[in-house]
């Protein structure tokens, strides 16, 4: 089961790095946001999380790297901003923690109702769309081909 492994710290480092707080909406407070949890929690493995009120998945996708390609947001889904979170609240903060993530490997084959099933029965849901971006920033091998 793939889950983040890198410290709160260090992604923090790669995210700043990739150009992300760079695209925010609101660059001192994602500084601001980041040395509160580089304060907080620098060395905990949890997947440092982008907020879409602070950052929108169109202009975060161009700056994820695989195998040396960017990624992209397909010319037709000009809606991909307005991709909001249902059923969960995220803090009201650029910057996040999100503990006990996985890939969802195990869910692999499954449809969406299935997944959904399988995260009330023990307690996960998914990731937001800014969220996976954000795994994808800084660990980019989390990508794969199905």
């Amino acid at each position: 089961m793939r889950q983040p492994t890198l410290s709160v710290g260090d992604q923090i480092g790669l995210l700043e790095s990739s150009g992300a707080f760079g695209v925010s909406l609101d660059a001192d407070a994602v500084r601001a946001a980041a040395y509160r949890l580089l304060e907080e929690v620098p060395d905990e493995v949890a997947l440092v999380a982008l907020h879409p009120r602070w950052f929108r998945a169109s202009d975060l996708a161009p700056l994820v790297r695989r195998e040396g390609k960017a990624g992209f947001v397909v010319t037709d889904m000009t809606d991909v901003d307005e991709f909001l979170p249902v059923g969960v609240t995220l803090p009201d903060s650029p910057l996040y923690p999100v503990r006990g993530v996985s890939r969802g490997d195990d869910l692999r084959n499954s449809s969406p109702e299935e997944a959904l099933r399988e995260f009330d029965a023990t307690g996960r849901r998914g990731l937001t769309l800014q969220e996976g971006l954000s795994w994808a920033l800084t660990d980019p091998g989390v990508i794969e081909p199905n």
